[in-house]
């Protein structure tokens, strides 16, 4: 175990709502061991949409059937999804506990991918009347984080808008900390204009807090108009213009607190220590990419089945989509 000054930071997940689709499987490890993995979409409001996925070895170190194991086993099981039934309000109300992950890899282009997802512990079944006592359907993020950067947002015209871009770091490892751990998971979140002026008077790049983060994942349809100059053509194409939609992917700051000043914040000693882990995942990220040589799809980067298997072999994450009672 290697020997460290940090310490663990809180990182808790929260998504309610319906089963959209369940899309687990059962399997082997190269090595032989039994897993399952996959993944599970929830629909959490109308347009909302999201992802997560689950995994887990059925066996524990020390020969005991795996807890985790055995509740997504259930899920795949016993779970009755909107895809299964044809019908929302028979689908199951769950609620999925879990935390915030970084899935890192690099594309068959050579270049390096990350992106933050859900990664689902536990599920349970809810009644309607439990689900309005949580307070959802929702799909939120309760994590704190050590800030490394306030920047601004710019419009397509590249001028500043009254939005921010808040970077930060989680630390999530469990009791001790192994010699192969990634502990650091870099976040980004979009610091909405109504709170953003607020939040740069009472943080400065090292100070540690604790956010609440919104999930946003949705499609934004196309305006007209723009659809309108995309085509060439004559006379009324109005009928001719095609569906096209924007997609928003992101975390929104909704909420924290102002800067830990009691003990809790991380010293100069401490994010010196995690900027060092954070750097050798990157180079041990880099050490094993192999380029492949072999064209499998016709694809090549993000997209390709090289690139999706090494996306997921690397993620844990859940599917987050919309509900309405």
């Amino acid at each position: 175990m290697a020997e460290t000054t940090l310490k663990a930071l809180k990182n808790e997940a929260e998504v309610i709502g319906r089963v959209k689709s369940v899309d687990l499987e059962l399997g082997e490890t190269k090595d032989g061991k039994e897993n399952i993995k996959g993944s599970v979409t929830i629909l959490v409001e109308e347009s909302v949409n999201g992802e997560a996925r689950v995994y887990s070895n059925r066996f524990k170190q020390d020969g005991n059937e795996n807890g985790l194991y055995k509740g997504f086993k259930t899920v795949l099981d016993e779970y009755k999804s909107i895809e299964e039934t044809g019908n929302k309000k028979e689908a199951d109300l769950v609620r999925v506990d879990g935390s915030l992950g970084l899935n890192e890899y690099i594309g068959q282009d050579g270049n390096a991918r990350r992106h933050n997802n859900v990664s689902a512990k536990f599920f349970n079944r809810l009644t309607e009347e439990q689900v309005k006592k949580a307070k959802g359907p929702k799909a939120k993020v309760v994590v704190e984080g050590i800030v490394t950067g306030i920047k601004d947002i710019n419009d397509d015209d590249g001028l500043p808008t009254d939005d921010k871009k808040l970077e930060f770091f989680n630390v999530d490892f469990y009791k001790q900390l192994r010699d192969n751990a990634r502990p650091i998971i870099p976040i980004e979140a979009i610091v909405p204009s109504d709170i953003a002026e607020k939040f740069e008077e009472l943080y400065d790049e090292g100070d540690t807090g604790k956010f609440t983060l919104k999930i946003n994942n949705y499609a934004v349809d196309v305006e007209p108009e723009e659809l309108q100059e995309e085509i060439d053509g004559f006379g009324d194409t109005e009928d001719l213009a095609e569906v096209k939609r924007n997609f928003v992917n992101n975390f929104e700051v909704v909420g924290g607190t102002t800067p830990y000043a009691d003990g809790r914040e991380y010293d100069e000693e401490q994010i010196e220590e995690a900027k060092q882990w954070r750097q050798k995942a990157i180079s041990d990220l880099e050490d094993g990419y192999v380029p492949s040589s072999t064209p499998s799809d016709n694809a090549f980067g993000e997209g390709s089945k090289d690139d999706k298997k090494k996306q997921e072999e690397l993620t844990t994450d859940s599917d987050i989509d919309d509900l309405d009672f």
